[in-house]
């Protein structure tokens, strides 16, 4: 015997898929068979081709492990009864899922030339063996109905003996032996002839059935006048129905026990030997019809609406698995043409295993929390196969300290959602129902903040949601030079500069804006980035107070540097400085000693020359800064709490000096009070030291003070914007008037030069009534007039000396 052609059936095929993913199989019976098909006509076989035999399945053992896993069945074949003797061409294996009362043809076996069986006349004593192995994984739950009729061979039954030996089920068919037939029964006194409990239910129910036989409608007379010759109620109703309901015939793989029902009326049947079945519907209307055979099933609707109508409809027995990447939770749909869908809910992966149970083209999207999803093709072919497809929302992932209650809202439609978890700050996605414009609120306790997300495609959205921080000082404007820490920085200890080049810490080095500031080598040489801010100067009850803000507040002002400047690029998110002063090409580099001894406008226009976006440092960069500072050390003198700085007293140095100094704030010099380059604020190299620095947009004329908003406008001389007046005598500043003007809020400047270098703002303002530039910070020269508010307007547009530099910044 060769046994040259095998194949798994179409039913067959289907009810392994079953088994794979977790349901249970017997494998039921075998057959014989005396005909043969061609060999790709094997996989639509429903039965052998002219049956001769049932044969008994023996056992069946599991064989590998993984991909080669499988089960072997053995199957014995007697002559036992055979009248007749025949060639075999076919054996057929036969299956159900579990419980199912019907089975179906698995697997086929066929061999050309064939194996001749004699009957049991002419060799009474005939057996052998067929295994038949199936190709199946190892963690489908299969099981094997066995026959009573199987023959035990003597090296069989050692196998099943050293088996039963060790199974601790060996005995369980004794116990599920003992049924209600072994039960007896006194039926003479209940009035039946049973003596057993299942033979009196039995016979109880026959005589139910009889007293209902006798209601029938055939018992009931009918008169007929129309000469039908009709003469019983049943027929008459049959006669009418004929003509007026519709009929409908479904076709599925032969033996199918289907069900019809349209939500009133339940109709049961089997599918023939040819596959169909036929029945006459109680009622127009939709009308589902599931075919159950082996533990597999089908379903279908179909829509009987015309009177008398005749319809068909096709049952194939199918299942194939779409594997759906959605979103954990949401509910996968998979919908043909026709509008027929098959869903599933995704599990924690995001992942749904859609079964379908048709072949063709599907359109799969998915819903959550009232969204729905993008939607995506795919096109099902084959029986048993797998497919993956991916659909995508809109969602809103958001980023909001731990506790927050969410509230997005978009016209009528609002979302809520809670942020969970043990940090400091959680996560939570959120599923928008509509494309729009959303409102999201983060609320906790009394603070509060929004952002607002325009979703208009079906992808994820991250917002970061914050409350304000607001960090405050207060001067009382008494002679000390040291202000009050209020609002959010009330407790904050202060700051300790590096010394020596070493050490530093500052409670204000994980907020922002401060936290942001950071080195960065840019085009125009090594820059420190400054992130934008929100400020608000306030003076009443004769003190002054500067507050900060890390996110936008209502009353308050976006950082000079950062603010809208008019020259149509809006406000920036970040500005960059020269952490050094310009060098002789007006970069910002370590290793090259400032470039001194040119006029504010030749500064200008050389530093302009390095691109488009590169100007000289203004008044709106100077207040940026030295808010800052102000803000973290609380203190007017700066020369005092982080470095006298200056010079050598006799000329420039070369720059880099705290290039080694791994804090960003401190002195290189030994003690604070040690005059020498060296000095950085937030890796702003010598902010008051080596040479003093020329100071644009912002100019002089007499008394007046004028500020220029836009760099490409900037002028010794005119286009600004008068923001108040300045005192008309030199002095050590010991007050300061806040300006009026929109847009310039920031620009203060001395309104009184009553102080000393360490009484109130410790740092001193030059005046002359033909100065119309301003140059600031500190020289090589050793004084302590010259701290981060020193502010000269002594001179003339022409003037330069050996001892003013200038520093450049980038405002993208």
């Amino acid at each position: 015997m060769s046994w040259n052609n095998s194949a798994y059936t179409t039913l067959g095929t289907a009810m392994l898929a079953e088994a794979m993913s977790g349901k249970s199989m017997d494998f039921t019976r075998a057959v014989s068979g005396a005909g043969t098909v061609a060999a790709s006509e094997l996989s639509e076989a429903t039965a052998v081709i002219d049956q001769r035999q049932t044969l008994a399945i023996a056992d069946i053992k599991k064989t590998g492990e993984g991909d080669d896993a499988a089960r072997k069945l053995r199957i014995q074949i007697t002559n036992a009864g055979l009248a007749q003797s025949y060639v075999m061409h076919q054996i057929g294996i036969y299956g159900s899922l579990k419980g199912e009362e019907t089975d179906a043809l698995i697997a086929i076996f066929q061999d050309e030339r064939g194996f001749e069986i004699p009957s049991a006349t002419e060799n009474p004593d005939f057996i052998m063996e067929f295994s038949a192995v199936i190709a199946i994984s190892s963690t489908a739950n299969i099981d094997l109905k066995c026959d009573l009729s199987a023959i035990a061979t003597e090296k069989w039954v050692k196998e099943l003996l050293a088996e039963h030996d060790i199974d601790p089920n060996a005995h369980k068919a004794l116990f599920d032996a003992i049924t209600a037939e072994n039960i007896p029964f006194d039926g003479a006194a209940a009035g039946l002839e049973a003596d057993n409990i299942q033979s009196a239910i039995s016979e109880t129910l026959g005589k139910l059935d009889e007293v209902k036989s006798n209601l029938s409608a055939e018992d009931i007379a009918f008169t007929d006048t129309l000469g039908t010759g009709i003469t019983n109620l049943q027929s008459a109703l049959d006669n009418v129905l004929s003509t007026t309901l519709p009929k409908l015939t479904v076709t599925t793989a032969a033996g199918s026990a289907l069900t019809l029902t349209d939500g009133q009326s339940t109709i049961t049947g089997t599918a023939g030997s040819d596959g169909s079945y036929t029945v006459t519907l109680p009622r127009i209307g939709l009308w589902t019809v599931t075919a159950k055979l082996a533990g597999l099933s089908t379903d279908d609707t179909i829509d009987a609406r015309a009177i008398g109508g005749a319809y068909t409809l096709s049952l194939p027995y199918f299942v194939a698995t779409i594997s759906a990447t959605a979103a954990p939770g949401a509910v996968v749909a998979a919908t043909l043409p026709d509008g027929r869908a098959y869903t599933a809910t995704a599990g924690d992966d995001g992942v749904a295993q859609v079964k379908v149970k048709r072949s063709g083209s599907y359109t799969l999207s998915a819903s959550k929390d009232g969204a729905t999803s993008d939607t995506t093709d795919v096109s099902v072919t084959e029986n048993a196969g797998e497919y993956t497809a991916t659909v995508h929302f809109c969602r809103i992932v958001l980023t909001a300290p731990t506790g927050s209650t969410i509230t997005a809202v978009c016209g009528d439609a609002a979302l809520t959602a809670t942020v969970t978890g043990t940090g400091e700050t959680g996560t939570v996605t959120l599923y928008p129902p509509a494309f729009g414009s959303w409102k999201i609120t983060a609320t906790k306790g009394e603070e509060t903040t929004a952002e607002t997300v325009s979703a208009t495609e079906y992808k994820d959205y991250a917002v970061a949601l914050a409350y304000v921080k607001i960090y405050g000082v207060v001067w009382d404007k008494t002679s000390k030079t040291t202000l009050t820490r209020t609002d959010d920085a009330a407790l904050f200890a202060d700051p300790t500069p590096a010394v020596g080049g070493k050490g530093g810490n500052s409670p204000f080095d994980d907020r922002l804006p401060w936290s942001g500031m950071v080195k960065e080598t840019r085009s125009a040489g090594v820059l420190v980035k400054i992130p934008k801010y929100w400020y608000k100067w306030t003076q009443e009850g004769g003190k002054l107070k500067l507050q900060i803000a890390d996110r936008k507040v209502a009353g308050f002002c976006v950082s000079p540097a950062h603010a809208d400047r008019d020259d149509g690029k809006g406000e920036r998110d970040y500005v960059y400085v020269g952490r050094y002063k310009c060098a002789s090409d007006y970069k910002s580099k370590s290793g090259a000693s400032p470039k001194t001894n040119i006029t504010r406008a030749s500064f200008r226009s050389g530093i302009h020359a390095l691109g488009d976006t590169i100007w000289q440092w203004d008044f709106a960069m100077f207040w940026t800064i030295r808010m800052l500072y102000l803000v973290e050390f609380a203190d007017w003198d700066g020369q005092k709490v982080i470095g006298f700085n200056c010079g050598n007293g006799s000329n420039v140095q070369t720059m880099g000096t705290t290039d080694s100094m791994t804090y960003h704030t401190g002195t290189m010099q030994s003690s604070r009070s040690t005059y020498g380059v060296g000095v950085q604020y937030r890796w702003i190299e010598d902010p008051w030291g080596n040479a003093l620095e020329w100071c644009d947009g912002i100019y002089f004329s007499g008394s007046s003070v004028y500020c220029i908003q836009n760099p490409a406008k900037f002028s010794d001389s005119s286009g600004g914007t008068k923001i108040g007046t300045r005192p008309t005598s030199d002095g050590y500043i010991s007050d300061w008037s806040l300006p009026t003007a929109a847009g310039f809020e920031y620009a203060l400047y001395p309104s009184a030069v009553n102080g000393s270098e360490t009484t109130y703002i410790a740092d001193y303002c030059g005046y002359s009534s033909s100065g119309v530039v301003l140059y600031v910070g500190g020289g090589y020269s050793q004084y302590r007039v010259r701290g981060p508010f020193y502010l000269n307007g002594d001179y003339a547009a022409s003037y330069c000396n050996t001892y003013v530099g200038s520093r450049l910044q980038e405002l993208p």
